[in-house]
Parts: C-alpha cells; sequence; structure tokens
C-alpha cells in the first residue's frame, strides 16, 4: 500500500495539497482574538497544538487543553463559535 499512498500524496489534488489547504485555512489567531474580546481579557500564556487527521475521525480528540486531533471537517475547523465556546471551557 505505501507506493499507492505515496503517489496519491503527490499528485496535483492529493493528499499534501489537501493537508497544506487545511492548516491553512482555520484563522485561529482571530477566533482567539474574538474570544479576548468578548472575555475582556487576554488568553495568555496561550498554545494550542492542532493535529489534522485526514480520515479516521468524526469528531475531534481533545487529548488535553493544550492538544487537539482534528477531523477534516469544516464544521469544526472553520466555525468560529465552536472554538470560541472551546476557550470559554479552557481558558
Amino acid at each position: 500500500m505505501w507506493p499507492a499512498f505515496i503517489n496519491w500524496w503527490s499528485m496535483p489534488a492529493g493528499g499534501q495539497t489537501a493537508m497544506n489547504y487545511w492548516e491553512a485555512k482555520p484563522d485561529l489567531i482571530a477566533f482567539v482574538k474574538e474570544f479576548e474580546n468578548q472575555a475582556g481579557r487576554e488568553i495568555k500564556p496561550f498554545k494550542l497544538h492542532v493535529d489534522i487527521v485526514y480520515t479516521g475521525l468524526k469528531e475531534p480528540i481533545e487529548v488535553n487543553n493544550q492538544f487537539i486531533i482534528m477531523p477534516i471537517k469544516a464544521e469544526y475547523l472553520l466555525k468560529k463559535n465552536w472554538w470560541v465556546k472551546r476557550f470559554k471551557e479552557h481558558y
């Protein structure tokens, strides 16, 4: 399977291109600033690692306050309200 995966990964519309798109798409800094404006305070220190998984997950797995494993789904990655709610719960 490895050669087939490498071929798919390297295609013009393959896995690497898709991952680059989704990794750049959510504007988490804007979501953090929105939360800070609503809360009237800064999140300090703020450090969040997000691993994006291309297949297999139906919803995010929050490993801890600073680490999330995310599926490639716009309903989580692009929804400001989902992120702001998460920040309210954890920060």
